[in-house]
């Protein structure tokens, strides 16, 4: 699990930014995933990162072994984040997140999981 992404969150003034302790976690069939090295790609020119407001991020804790609910990184509030994949790309996996019963409604974009490793989004 150590070669995984690290989970990317943003701060609520669209800043992105990766949390070390945790790993990428992906959504599917309404269950969390962890994606498979073989499954992940640096993230396509032409892609956007978003902020997904009132939506708390999951990312995985290899420590633990567990899925973890992340509200808070060093005091600060988080939200989750997701990239919208370039035109011609497939999505594999949904971001990974809880949302708020207040969250405001999103937007029909495929919000997918997205990680930070060696420099570079995936």
């Amino acid at each position: 699990m150590s070669n995984l992404p690290y989970l990317v969150v943003s701060d609520g003034k669209g800043n992105t930014f990766e949390v070390p302790e945790l790993r990428m976690v992906g959504a599917a069939l309404n269950k969390y995933m962890l994606p498979g090295s073989d499954e992940l790609i640096p993230l396509p020119v032409g892609s956007d990162l978003f902020e997904l407001p009132g939506c708390k991020p999951v990312g995985y804790n290899p420590e633990t072994r567990e899925f973890v609910l992340l509200e808070e990184y060093h005091g600060q509030t988080v939200s989750a984040a997701a990239a919208f994949m370039a035109p011609a790309y497939m999505q594999l996996y949904r971001g990974a997140y809880v949302k708020a019963y207040n969250a405001p409604t999103l937007p029909l974009y495929a919000y997918t999981a997205v990680g930070w490793k060696n420099g570079e989004f995936y």
